[in-house]
């Protein structure tokens, strides 16, 4: 489906969804924090300060509609739980977070240092009404196996999951396989997350996506090669949903649902009485 540095990608009617072919190291350097380092973290921090990310945070915490306790697996740093507990009127919901990778104290908003969690911790492991995984699912290797066990003892009746939206009419449209990478084993697609997830018994409830950033590919601004000029796109498309607000994601949810667009999906699962069964004829994931 995909070829990048001698990584291939391949159509797997075993798992359902696309993945590496092999040489991919994502979960162990995931692990590591080989990725990331201070320069990372600061860029980060001063983006999470400057107020870029509530937009983004304000629309994901109103689909999620959450009352209860909720985990956010991968939390990072956990600044989506920083905004949870600053905003939440009037109580701040109990929020947990739980993070493989290592996260300097520095780093981290003051206020949920003590709430962040190593995934084994006896806190993660227990009942949520609701779970979080943002950017998760494309970094390990076995995503059925990863959500056989946690869900096991989650048991959440919700669900929001975030992962790159790969293969979309726009990247298609730009071409090539830049967006291949060793630090993402999977890539998902509407049709193949939404499978993945109805072998467990859930079902979208919204489907919602991120700003389309091939976009700016498309208006000439091909960032896939220039550091610097992606890192302007990126703050340019941060700062306009800071003016917009929240309700920008609506248009992209649109665009998304209408058109496929959207860098990555922003979807809400509910649990069903039973599992869905999924339909045997095969779908090139590239055209689902």
């Amino acid at each position: 489906m995909a070829e990048n540095n001698g990584l291939r990608v391949i159509d797997c009617e075993v798992c359902g969804f696309a993945h590496l072919e092999s040489g991919g190291a994502a979960e162990i350097e995931y692990m590591a924090g080989a990725f990331q380092d201070d320069t990372w973290f600061e860029k980060e921090r001063q983006e999470h300060v400057a107020g870029l990310w509530d937009s983004c945070y304000e629309f994901q915490w109103r689909i999620m509609r959450q009352t209860e306790p909720f985990l956010d697996f991968g939390c990072g740093a956990g600044w989506f739980m920083w905004y949870v507990r600053r905003t939440s009127v009037p109580m701040p919901v109990e929020c947990y977070g739980a993070e493989i990778a290592p996260i300097p104290h520095e780093y981290r908003p003051v206020n949920v240092k003590h709430l962040i969690y190593h995934p084994a911790a006896p806190e993660v492991n227990q009942r949520f009404p609701a779970v979080r995984l943002s950017l998760v699912l494309e970094h390990i290797e076995t995503p059925r196996g990863f959500l056989l066990t946690h869900l096991e003892f989650w048991k959440p009746r919700r669900i929001l999951i975030i992962v790159p939206n790969e293969f979309n009419p726009l990247q298609r449209k730009v071409g090539g396989s830049w967006f291949v990478s060793h630090w993402h084993w999977n890539y998902f697609t509407p049709r193949s997350l939404t499978n993945l997830l109805a072998r467990f018994g859930y079902r979208p409830m919204f489907q919602g996506a991120s700003f389309p950033m091939e976009l700016f590919i498309l208006l000439g601004f091909d960032y896939r090669k220039d550091e610097e000029l992606g890192k302007r796109c990126h703050l340019t498309r941060l700062r306009l949903e800071k003016r917009v607000g929240w309700r920008i994601f609506h248009v992209y949810s649109l665009l998304h649902r209408l058109l496929g667009w959207g860098r990555e999906m922003i979807y809400l699962f509910e649990i069903e009485r039973k599992p869905i069964k999924i339909p045997s004829t095969r779908v090139p994931l590239a055209l689902a």
